[in-house]
């Protein structure tokens, strides 16, 4: 069983419907819940909300998927940009994917970058410590650091696979 996860951060290009429409295309057998880390309020019954506790806004909210107690320790997670609620990717394909993968981290290949953060794969608290080593010094690394897929790599070195998605055309 996996968890969705998915972050919302307002103002930005995404809105509570794209929350709506990827929580559709991830309901399957094989996912056991639905979290949306966000700065709002969604009322989606089925989607868990929780709250992004640091100001650092886009793309850097997205490390709040790795703070302790946002999943339970064994628990095996897959991170969904939002922009999937809108392409015409297999979804439900990755998933059922991902599920049968069990290396510590997954990213996804990166056209500016090494790799991505558009689609990411990891169990528990296994990258904790990528949150909390940005929230001791955000800025610095923000600025040596040109993205939050180039800070995880650095801080997952060999143990992270790169992934690329069936079907897709990022």
């Amino acid at each position: 069983m996996l968890t969705v996860v998915c972050t919302l951060h307002q103002p930005g290009r995404y809105t509570r419907e794209d929350v709506e429409k990827l929580e559709l295309l991830t309901a399957t057998r094989k996912r056991s819940r639905f979290i949306c880390l966000t700065n709002e309020n969604l009322g989606l019954r089925h989607v868990q909300t929780v709250p992004i506790l640091n100001g650092w806004g886009w793309p850097w909210a997205k490390l709040e998927m790795f703070r302790e107690g946002v999943l339970k320790d064994k628990e095996r997670a897959v991170f969904f940009d939002l922009k999937y609620a809108s392409r015409e990717i297999p979804v439900k394909e990755t998933l059922t994917d991902l599920e049968g993968r069990k290396n510590k981290l997954i990213v996804m290949p990166g056209k500016k970058f090494r790799t991505s953060t558009e689609i990411v794969s990891w169990t528990g608290n296994d990258w904790e410590p990528a949150f909390t080593q940005f929230g001791r010094s955000p800025v610095r690394i923000a600025e040596q650091h040109h993205s939050d897929a180039e800070w995880l790599w650095v801080v997952a070195g060999q143990q992270a696979l790169i992934y690329e998605p069936i079907g897709a055309a990022v």
